[in-house]
């Protein structure tokens, strides 16, 4: 029950000087109430962000933090993921580190009430946001995650952050990056005195790690396996996703502890997982190929077997601003004009809008961009320079009504294309361009060129600058 201030005395009212020691009691009154008010806050506020942790044993020595099946939010603080350690002879290993500090804090508390054993490594599966935002309640020098999930925190780790302060609010209070600065290394090993293998695969992201304890039959699947959810897919390779789940099917595993979802005791929730995504790889490409827009394609039907998934509505939608520029393009591709082939032949890819303000297009870009999880993007004004220059070099000014170049890294393209070849840091950033032309104001065009090779992390380049360009284009209205 909430307290009530103290009443001020009706002589306080009047203008007549109130009596000394009627005051002083009134005062007095008045500084218990506000002393009490500090003694209580604290309290209120962590009733308030506790997260209520509960480990469950589901082996022996083996732990698990179950998330809910529902979108980050102010009220769930972003518990929404799987979490889980491992306690072991010589120490503890830890699986994922949650959304927050105050997830992390409480995480390593709930683990101070198992086991007084120290964490010897703190693993980040994968670079999601709810994996590794709470990093700093654990030992920096057990902080350890794959190469390009490191490097891929580092540079889009901010823009989660941001993100999440604005999905969750005050449950992120405090809480900063903290890139792991241990690598993994893949393979069986003893680990904290347990038989772990670790596996490095791919598909959800650019990297993926898997945890397996031998001692105890457990695979922790992190975000390449969801249950009883729809599969999230915003840095998404759907085949190598698939190829991943093949390499996890022949696992000889006795339980399987999904990114989110329940923990399950068989291979149903790989099923299920592969289910959605073949239907949704193949219900994309039929769009494309059947040139459908992302709003037609937004209207399609969930099948019913997969209608019970958690969040399967959203998801879908997610999944198709996501993936659906890049199959869309590979269409355009595969049939185009003669007008197109030239635009082909200088690899310059160009979307035109009609009756589009320049500013808007331009911030549509920059929060498309900002969406994949990349820091903000640097932005060159480019019919400025020209403008500038135009005495000195002798060309004309007015060449654009308007024209900037926004240049932008993704950690995970950029780790990918630098592992195929270590001269594709080259390659990097990428840019794309946004332009209205003299004396047509309103006509303004994107225009980006990604790099033309014909590799996995040349695709990926080509496909996230295609879904940037298509989101862009969803947010001004033209899709």
């Amino acid at each position: 029950m909430r307290s009530a201030a103290p009443a001020l005395p009706p002589h306080a009212l009047r203008s007549q000087a109130v009596p000394p020691q009627q005051l002083a009691r009134w005062l007095t009154r008045l500084l218990a109430f506000l002393l009490a008010l500090l003694t209580l806050t604290p309290a209120a506020r962590a009733e308030r962000f506790d997260y209520r942790l509960e480990p469950r044993q589901i082996a022996d020595g083996v732990y698990v933090l179950v998330g809910l099946k529902e979108d980050f939010s102010f009220a769930n603080g972003g518990n929404i993921v799987n979490t889980g350690f491992i306690v072991g002879p010589e120490g503890v290993i830890v699986i994922d580190t949650g959304a927050s500090r105050r997830y992390g804090e409480q995480m390593r508390a709930a683990i101070r009430r198992i086991t007084d054993r120290p964490v010897v490594l703190t693993l980040n599966t994968h670079h999601h946001p709810d994996h590794f935002l709470g990093n700093q309640a654990f030992p920096a020098d057990t902080l350890a995650a794959l190469p390009a999930t490191a490097a891929a925190i580092r540079s889009e780790g901010e823009a989660f952050n941001a993100n999440m302060y604005r999905l969750n609010g005050d449950w992120m209070r405090d809480t900063e990056v903290v890139v792991p600065t241990r690598t993994v290394t893949p393979g069986r090993q003893r680990i904290g005195g347990r038989d772990l293998e670790l596996l490095a695969l791919g598909g959800h992201t650019v990297a993926d790690l898997v945890v397996i304890d031998h001692d105890s039959g457990t695979v922790f699947a992190s975000d390449l396996v969801f249950n009883g959810r729809a599969p999230t897919t915003p840095h998404a390779d759907v085949a190598r996703w698939l190829g991943a789940l093949d390499t996890l099917q022949g696992l000889p595993a006795r339980r399987w502890v999904p990114g989110h979802g329940e923990v399950a005791t068989n291979t149903a929730a790989l099923q299920q997982t592969r289910d959605y995504l073949v239907w949704l790889e193949a219900t994309i490409r039929q769009g494309a190929d059947d040139g459908l827009d992302m709003t037609e394609l937004f209207a399609t039907p969930i099948p019913a077997r997969l209608r019970a998934l958690a969040l399967v509505e959203d998801e879908f939608r997610r999944s198709v601003a996501h993936l659906f520029p890049a199959a869309e393009q590979a269409v355009l591709e595969g049939s185009a004009t003669p007008d197109e082939t030239a635009d082909l032949a200088t690899g310059i890819h160009t979307r035109h809008f009609t009756d589009v303000d320049f500013a808007d297009l331009r911030d549509a870009l920059a929060e498309a961009i900002a969406e994949e999880g990349i820091s903000e993007p640097v932005v060159s004004h480019f019919s400025q320079m020209l403008d500038r220059t135009a005495a000195d070099l002798g060309h004309a000014r007015g060449l654009y009504a308007e024209a900037e170049i926004l240049t932008f890294c993704s950690a995970a393209v950029a780790a990918r294309l630098a592992t195929e070849a270590r001269e594709h840091i080259a390659l990097c950033p990428l840019s794309i361009a946004v332009h209205a032309q003299a004396g047509a104001s309103r006509e303004v065009r994107i225009a980006y060129r990604p790099p033309a090779i014909d590799t996995p992390g040349g695709k990926a380049a080509r496909e996230l600058m295609a879904r940037i360009a298509a989101r862009a284009a969803a947010l001004v209205g033209r899709d």
